[in-house]
């Protein structure tokens, strides 16, 4: 049996293989040690007791484990003699650190904090395990832990917490927004990043909306394009038919929450003020973009930051503490170490460090000069054939799921991006007067084959039942594949093998070379830019603009052979 010390004592606890507990008296009280003199379950502090019951909460394998011991050890170490201290304790907290320890602590602690519970009325009273439950997110029930699953809202599996004759639960009262609420939460996955800001809306919603449901409107114009975007893709079937109505008839905008750019804070200070001056810098273009109806995806600070980041990390390994005596010298050296080109976000970054004022400003292009080198050939964009592709896309059939070979058939065959298919909407999709199912990618409608039209149909109809009877301008608040994709660079990487944009290129090429040579009908029908066709009419032995007669090249060769001359 191996042994760990308590993270508030030092008595040692043996750790069964499966429970693996990190404090007294975590899920078995077996482990609570007899002869610890130290052990705060043991103490007479009230406040300390209910620090190691917050924990007994909270599975250690948990990420966020490792960042609440500290806070709360210093809870009760330092304030824990009186409701004040534990008042002044809270303000010692950023906002941040606030919200999260009040996520996790123990219920009784909460109500001490908020003072309905005198602090002396509490030490003269055992304070059980069980009073370890944790407290709906919505009602005053306590929620039991069982089977070592923790959930933190009544109706969840596992919860064997709810009285049934609970007056105050919302799945007991007769409230549908109330009920609908709460089946959300149930629903959702808990490991989510946005969970936490979704609870705080729905019980706003229901708060605000629950009795009179004509406030719906005005709840949705207060909240941000990125919460309504939470609000809408995280809801029940049912609660969503509310909220996309009312989004319509507002005429009202969602927009996909900007992913998080994590930077090393163990940067030197003078890097770490550059990049952090540049990020500024890239928020308020992006800000500034989306306010003049621009669309930008959710990735792009992060992908802008990207390169910035990594070359202040390869500095900052080589000596570097702030941006004074950099090179370009340096810059070849860190291109160099990864085997990468310059980039236009490392370029951008590079000019702004320079002083210049606006480093996202498209330079002319100027002229190269002749000079007496030798001349190198524009690289031409990787593709594979198109019988290669076309067994490449057979083989996936039946070896993945549906979804995810809906996925890669958009790529392969109709030329699509990742991005655009991932936020393809089911108003881009219709069932035409024939009854065929169509899709619009980018200004034309495309018939479908028949096994992808009914897997269209089957995520269209799970997702927004009835769907094509729905007014185009419902179905636009409605994604085919965000609820039915976890993770996008997941497929990219294990079901497009890491080469979505060869295998996109490729496409675009089969439909060239099958005589769909017309740039106004290719971007009509795919969306794809101008250059990229360029780049792909390169491939082609002839200029695919310039086609002649044949009679007149058969004139044409007869001149240049001089056959002409010779009969006549």
């Amino acid at each position: 049996m191996k042994e760990r010390q308590c993270d508030f004592c030092s008595a040692k606890i043996t750790n069964p293989a499966r429970t693996k507990p990190r404090v007294c008296g975590y899920k078995d009280d077996e482990t609570v040690p007899k002869d610890a003199s130290d052990c705060w379950l043991t103490n007479d502090n009230v406040i300390k007791k209910l620090c190691v019951l917050s924990l007994h909460g909270i599975a250690p394998q948990r990420k966020y484990y490792n960042e609440i011991v500290p806070l709360l050890k210093r809870l009760g170490e330092e304030y824990s003699d009186s409701n004040e201290q534990i008042r002044e304790f809270f303000y010692t907290l950023s906002g941040e650190e606030r919200k999260f320890i009040w996520d996790y602590i123990h219920p009784v602690l909460k109500k001490i904090f908020e003072g309905s519970i005198p602090l002396q009325d509490q030490k003269n009273q055992k304070i059980s395990k069980s009073a370890s439950a944790r407290s709906c997110d919505f009602c005053d029930a306590h929620i039991l832990q069982t089977k070592g699953h923790y959930p933190r809202s009544c109706g969840m599996q596992y919860c064997k917490a709810m009285p049934p004759e609970h007056s105050n639960c919302w799945l007991n009262q007769d409230n549908l927004i109330k009920k609908l609420c709460v089946v959300t939460i149930k629903e959702t996955d808990p490991r989510i990043s946005c969970v936490p800001e979704l609870k705080m809306l729905l019980k706003k919603l229901a708060e605000e909306c629950s009795e009179e449901p004509l406030k719906l409107g005005e709840f949705l114009k207060s909240l941000e394009p990125t919460q309504r975007y939470i609000l809408l893709k995280y809801s029940t079937p049912e609660l969503k038919k509310f909220i996309a109505k009312a989004l319509t008839e507002l005429d009202l905008a969602t927009r996909k929450p900007m992913a998080k750019v994590y930077i090393p804070e163990d940067l030197p200070e003078g890097l770490l003020v550059v990049i952090n001056e540049y990020k500024e810098k890239i928020e308020r273009r992006y800000e500034r973009l989306i306010k003049q109806k621009h669309e930008r995806d959710a990735n792009y600070i992060r992908h802008e930051m990207f390169e910035a980041i990594g070359f202040c990390v390869y500095l900052a390994s080589k000596g570097f503490t702030a941006w004074e005596g950099i090179r370009n010298r340096d810059v070849v050296d860190y291109l160099a170490s990864k085997g990468r080109m310059m980039t236009n976000p490392l370029k951008r970054f590079i000019s702004f460090t320079e002083g210049k004022r606006n480093p996202f400003r498209k330079q002319g292009m100027q002229k190269p000069r002749r000079t007496g080198t030798v001349l190198v050939e524009t690289p031409r964009p990787k593709i594979v054939p198109p019988t290669i592709l076309n067994k490449f896309i057979k083989s996936l059939r039946g070896s993945v799921s549906d979804t995810e070979y809906l996925i890669a058939w958009f790529v392969c065959k109709l030329g699509l991006t990742t991005n655009r298919v991932y936020n393809l909407k089911l108003s881009d999709f219709n069932i035409n007067d024939s009854g065929r199912c169509v899709i619009r990618p980018s200004s034309i409608w495309l018939n479908l084959p028949k096994h992808i039209e009914n897997i269209v149909q089957i995520l269209a109809e799970k997702e927004l039942p009835q769907w094509h009877a729905q007014p185009e301008h419902q179905r636009k608040h409605y994604y085919l594949f965000h609820n039915n994709v976890i993770s996008l660079k997941h497929i990219c990487t294990r079901v497009l093998q890491g080469r979505a944009k060869v295998l996109r290129m490729s496409a675009l090429y089969a439909m060239m070379n099958n005589g769909y040579l017309d740039r106004v009908t290719l971007i009509s029908s795919t969306g794809v830019s101008t250059p990229t066709l360029a780049k792909l009419e390169r491939l082609f032995s002839v200029d695919v603009h310039r086609r002649l007669d044949p009679e007149f090249v058969k004139l044409r060769n007869v001149h240049i052979t001089g056959e002409l001359s010779n009969n006549g």
